[in-house]
């Protein structure tokens, strides 16, 4: 679903270009390809001639996602032609799953861990994809990709923070 719209901010004088809008379905288990380690996907997206705004709009947690392009013609159909390819890559990995960690939230701060230094390391293990909290309201939930073995040293990590956090509070009452 394709809308023009004028656009006269850098195109020559009685010469407008024409902005599109296209919106692109990317399924749950796919966001964390799609954003990329760092978020790297979605800023080298907004780095491509002719775009003008890429964004990842969440429903929320556990449901799709929709990523709005905005620019030229050609900047659209090149990052589309990007995500396509990713969505490709991520459904035939075998073996890649995306876990969903509650996490209590006087406990955010604990598994963020100072300066998101618990984060980061998550982030950076090998054959993880994404690791992101989320956090809506009361709840929050981490919210890993990667494979099947490296997802599930992360939730055993988180496990053994959550578990130090409450032996901390029984000690402490």
């Amino acid at each position: 679903m394709r809308r023009p719209r004028p656009d006269h901010s850098d195109s020559p004088p009685g010469r407008p270009r024409a902005r599109f809008e296209k919106v692109v379905r990317i399924p749950a288990r796919a966001v964390g390809v799609i954003k990329g380690r760092g978020a790297q996907n979605l800023k080298d997206m907004q780095a491509t001639p002719g775009v003008a705004s890429v964004h990842l709009c969440f429903a929320g947690p556990g449901s799709d996602a929709e990523l709005r392009i905005t620019g030229t013609h050609e900047g659209v159909r090149e990052v589309e032609l990007r995500v396509s390819s990713l969505l490709a890559q991520s459904s035939s990995r075998q073996g890649e799953e995306t876990k969903r960690i509650p996490i209590p939230k006087d406990a955010i701060g604990l598994v963020k861990g100072r300066s998101a230094q618990n984060l980061k390391e998550f982030q950076a293990m090998p054959d993880i994809a994404s690791a992101s909290l989320s956090c809506r309201g009361a709840d929050a939930e981490l919210v890993v990709s990667g494979t099947t073995s490296a997802v599930n040293q992360v939730a055993m990590k988180v496990r053994a923070l959550l578990n130090k956090a409450v032996s901390k509070v029984k000690a402490n009452t």
